[in-house]
């Protein structure tokens, strides 16, 4: 979507941060950006009030192992299989906030790695201290090491990918391009 904006207005200077979602909440409520591609949990209801949102596409979670992991050489697996295992998450609050969407009411994982970056988070997985729950977006990505799996559970964890803008801002046409863009791009992918 950013390629194909710079290609269609190429006097335009754009900017592309990369930053957690809390983060370019701030930057778009402080007019630093005008546009963000977020995440949101799967109820659609995370996000404050004051946003705008778009929603692009739904992104399913996998669960990454290392390859020496007992599910490995599985393809699937249900989320109450890997309860006992550790699990490396970002913060103490954002795959599990994710999890809380499945049916398994009260699994409260056992997270005693917390690694913020995913190359750290993978890096982990590959070297056998625990598993985590990777995007599909981020797949693409894998060091050698980690083998993803797919939830079988009927609610398997999910967030929303949604491109927000603030309610009290007027978007530019800039902007609205750039989200039909997003939009055209999330459904051929």
């Amino acid at each position: 979507a950013v390629n194909a904006l710079q290609r269609d207005s190429p006097d335009t200077t754009l900017s592309l941060i990369e930053a957690r979602t809390p983060a370019l909440v701030e930057h778009v409520h402080a007019s630093d950006l005008d546009v963000a591609v977020v995440t949101d949990g799967p109820d659609g209801h995370r996000l404050p009030a004051s946003l705008d949102c778009t929603h692009l596409f739904d992104e399913h979670l996998l669960v990454a192992v290392g390859n020496a992991h007992r599910l490995a050489r599985r393809q699937a697996v249900y989320l109450r299989e890997v309860i006992g295992d550790t699990f490396i998450t970002g913060s103490d609050t954002d795959e599990n906030a994710l999890l809380r969407a499945h049916s398994l009411d009260d699994f409260q994982p056992p997270s005693r790695i917390l690694v913020p970056g995913w190359t750290g988070k993978l890096a982990c997985v590959a070297a056998g201290l625990g598993i985590a729950l990777v995007p599909e977006l981020a797949t693409w990505a894998l060091p050698d090491g980690v083998t993803v799996l797919q939830l079988r559970d009927q609610k398997a964890p999910h967030r929303r990918v949604v491109a927000i803008t603030d309610v009290r801002r007027q978007p530019t046409e800039l902007t609205k391009k750039f989200i039909r863009l997003a939009k055209q791009t999330a459904a051929r992918h």
